[in-house]
């Protein structure tokens, strides 16, 4: 959750758009994320550090859930409860 968390706020700030179809085949990401009236301009470098975060996200994610092993598991996330923090 954290990753994507930090992934689609960044993108909010720098006004990508969450609904086109470009953002869900490169993220796989499909959310109500509205769209940033006021988007900060971002450099490469910039949108470089918000995927290297993201990598690290999922590393940190991926580290986290091998203490499970290679057993099968089921993870049950209710979307419609989740709390994400709000766009800044």
């Amino acid at each position: 959750m954290r990753a994507f968390q930090n992934l689609s706020q960044s993108l909010y700030r720098a006004g990508f758009a969450p609904n086109a179809a470009d953002f869900q085949s490169l993220f796989g990401l499909r959310a109500p994320i509205p769209v940033n009236p006021s988007p900060e301009p971002i450099t490469y470098d910039e949108f470089r550090a918000i995927l290297m975060t993201y990598i690290a996200d999922l590393e940190a994610a991926d580290r986290a859930l091998e203490g499970f092993g290679e057993h099968p598991s089921k993870l049950s996330l209710d979307l419609a409860i989740a709390r994400f923090a709000r766009y800044r």
